[in-house]
């Protein structure tokens, strides 16, 4: 049986116009060519056989059919992606056509909550309190609601079990999926009077939800701290690009997707963690990670962020609200990133020169050693010795001056060798 839907869903998809939801497509036929979007380039090495049914990477070797190509750009497994490709071809399955496993159930429960509270925002007249809230502190206009899936959960904590309930949902099913909480012997909902923003992972599949009051201030989805907010959106466009943009919170990644900057994700909690990077490295090569305020930019500085999974990069921006960001004043802050470790060390060297005794600047270089040691690779390292010699206006060999900037392993210096003044 799984086989033939398999090959009924292949034969109804047109898979040229399947890539073409993730990446531009040119020509046609046998000669269809695109930017491949599961690796970076900038020629365009992915085939594409709307005759053969299949597609071929030249570039990173992927490949196979149009069920092979919703799994690699959805992360959904095979059963689920012959459940997309029916539902894109209006082809009617029956409700045995996916069996799911038991975190894929818990999504699915998510997500029909997500769409129950997406409809009760739009249009439902308890709501008016909280769509004149979104438009009054975010700017937020109905296709940025749409466009995300935003809810809201209603004050009456037995509408959305009840809901749930209709579709056929257990209670023990809605407090395992962390909808929903036990209150004498009935389900209660787990979220009252907040705006949702569903984490979507796929299709049909929400991780979580952030929580917003009314005072501005966002929940991060319980269980659910190091998950990324749009990431579900921006997938595809990350890994065309190789580059994704971290900003600081939900309605800031709605903000920068009405600018065009489709590649914006946020952390699900008060900070980037390791976790986020890792995850973001499986899409990208480079993450540019943009600060608002002082006290953020200085908590960045400050981290200890240093990830191989993704380079870093930081830009700056000021506004009072996300929604008060234009176009052009996101673009000009993307392209004027610096890579981390290169801010931290500029940081670190301010008023080097201007330094009133010896002391003051031995502890700056000494930071700054510290800065240049902490990178793994030797060019980069050698990069910011350059960038400190330019800085300190002292000559790159004493910046360098113990081997250990270049190699740890290879230091047979003495500690101070190089930082003397």
């Amino acid at each position: 049986m799984a086989s033939q839907a398999a090959a009924l869903v292949k034969e109804a998809t047109d898979l040229v116009g399947l890539v073409g939801e993730v990446t531009e497509v040119k020509g046609a036929g046998a000669a269809a060519k695109a930017l491949c979007p599961f690796h970076t380039e900038k020629t365009p090495s992915l085939s594409v056989s709307a005759d053969k049914g299949v597609w071929h990477c030249f570039g990173c070797g992927l490949g196979g059919d149009a069920l092979d190509f919703v799994q690699q750009s959805q992360g959904v497994g095979f059963r689920e992606s012959v459940d997309i490709l029916a539902r894109r071809a209006g082809i009617d399955l029956g409700p045995s056509s996916v069996r799911r496993t038991r975190p894929q159930q818990l999504d699915r429960i998510r997500w029909q909550t997500s769409e129950f509270c997406h409809e009760l925002l739009r249009s439902d007249p308890s709501a008016a309190r909280a769509r004149a809230y979104l438009r009054r502190a975010h700017g937020y206009q109905s296709g940025d609601v749409t466009g995300f899936r935003i809810g809201w959960a209603p004050k009456d904590p037995s509408v959305v079990p009840e809901h749930l309930r209709s579709l056929g949902v257990s209670a023990r099913d809605m407090v395992a999926a962390r909808v929903a909480r036990n209150g004498g012997g009935r389900p209660f909902a787990t979220h009252i009077g907040r705006v949702l923003y569903p984490v979507a992972t796929g299709h049909e599949r929400v991780s979580g939800f952030a929580a917003e009051d009314g005072d501005g201030g966002i929940a991060p989805p319980i269980g659910g701290e190091g998950s990324l907010y749009g990431l579900g959106q921006a997938r595809s466009v990350i890994a065309r690009e190789g580059s994704a943009l971290v900003v600081p919170d939900c309605p800031s990644v709605v903000a920068y997707h009405r600018a065009g900057l489709t590649g914006a994700v946020a952390p699900c909690g008060p900070k980037l963690t390791p976790a986020h990077l890792q995850t973001l490295g499986r899409f990208a090569e480079r993450a540019v990670v943009v600060t608002t305020d002082e006290q953020a930019a200085t908590s960045l500085l400050d981290s200890d962020l240093n990830s191989d999974d993704v380079a870093l990069y930081m830009a700056e921006t000021r506004y009072e609200r996300p929604a008060d960001l234009t176009r052009d004043e996101a673009l000009a802050a993307v392209q004027a990133a610096i890579p981390l470790a290169e801010a931290r060390l500029t940081t670190t060297l301010a008023g080097y020169r201007g330094a009133g005794n010896a002391s003051a600047r031995r502890r700056k270089l000494q930071a700054a050693k510290g800065v240049i040691q902490a990178e793994t690779d030797p060019n980069t390292r050698m990069e910011l010795a350059a960038a400190a010699a330019s800085l300190t206006g002292l000559p790159v060999e004493l910046i360098l001056g113990s081997a250990s900037l270049l190699d740890p392993a290879e230091d047979r210096t003495p500690a101070a060798a190089g930082l003397s003044l």
